[in-house]
């Protein structure tokens, strides 16, 4: 039986992904809100909620999982009702765990399939942070969240939308391990202390590197992972009107786990810097029309007709 990722006993650990290097934070802050110190849910708050102390407002959370978008609105002074929703019970429980201990209140949360249920509103905004790329029944979930959604209301998303079951195209491929055989070993799977400054040989190339995981892998690590990819960008622009659409990367960045020692650019200056040279590397060759953001931020709002 296929167990739920998001879903197991202790939460998540992304502590060796892209998304948890601080470098890389600073430069997916400054692609949404144009300054590297403020993140997607500052932003969030400070553009599109500019009444976030008016206890009126309401949020609708898809895909809430442990509670940080959340704690992160409170934090930000959104003092509203927020509803709440994920497929994960045993990330929820937790979550609620988090907010008693933080005192947190007039939180409500629903635990719901977003393929087969409707969550009923109105809502002001809703928020989806890195979940609807894990819905097949899209147009289902889509236009439900419309119909919770008041008049004017605003789907607010930050979301995958590469290829789907990251089926990536062998040039994505190569670009891949082109930039990692541009890093030096020591910041590689290679043996340690071995030749730590010379970049990988054409031997150490072909024996480590980036593959593609077939679909079958995929499913079967999570059924619902990166399900529907790039479909999902043509539907949200299909279905809302789009204030703002930024993309950042992820292109190369999102697969090098485990080949990259993301972790260490935390607090190694070397490290950090070799990372500054993959972001650069990836902004070139989407800005050159290369290849295309994998990741992306939305600020939608429901159609007036709708």
């Amino acid at each position: 039986m296929t167990i739920n990722p998001w879903n197991a006993d202790k939460p998540y650990d992304i502590s060796g992904m892209w998304l948890a290097a601080g470098v890389c934070q600073q430069f997916i802050n400054r692609a949404i809100s144009g300054n590297k110190m403020v993140g997607a849910t500052q932003y969030m708050v400070e553009k599109y909620l500019r009444g976030a102390s008016d206890s009126s407002l309401s949020i609708l959370v898809v895909g809430s999982n442990e509670g940080n978008m959340t704690v992160g609105l409170r934090g930000f002074g959104f003092a509203g009702h927020i509803t709440e929703t994920d497929i994960a019970d045993k990330a929820m429980r937790r979550a609620a765990n988090r907010y008693n201990s933080l005192g947190l209140t007039n939180i409500t949360q629903i635990q719901a399939d977003l393929n087969k249920v409707a969550i009923a509103g109105p809502f002001d905004v809703i928020i989806a942070e890195g979940v609807l790329h894990h819905i097949d029944n899209i147009d289902f979930c889509l236009d439900n969240l419309l119909k919770s959604l008041r008049p004017n209301g605003l789907l607010l998303a930050v979301e995958y939308i590469g290829p789907i079951r990251f089926q990536l195209s062998d040039l994505n491929l190569q670009w891949i391990n082109a930039a990692l055989d541009a890093m030096p070993r020591q910041l590689r799977p290679f043996e340690k202390g071995v030749r730590a400054n010379f970049p990988p040989t054409a031997e150490d190339a072909a024996r480590v590197y980036y593959v593609v995981g077939s679909e079958e892998v995929i499913r079967e690590l999570d059924p619902s992972e990166a399900c529907i990819g790039e479909i999902l960008d043509d539907r949200l622009r299909s279905k809302f009107d789009v204030l703002e659409r930024k993309g950042f990367g992820g292109t190369l960045l999102s697969y090098m786990t485990g080949h990259f020692d993301f972790a260490r650019s935390n607090s190694d200056p070397f490290a950090r810097d070799w990372l500054k040279c993959l972001i650069n590397l990836e902004q070139t060759v989407i800005q050159t029309g290369i290849l295309k953001d994998h990741f992306c931020f939305y600020a939608l709002r429901s159609p007036s007709s709708g």
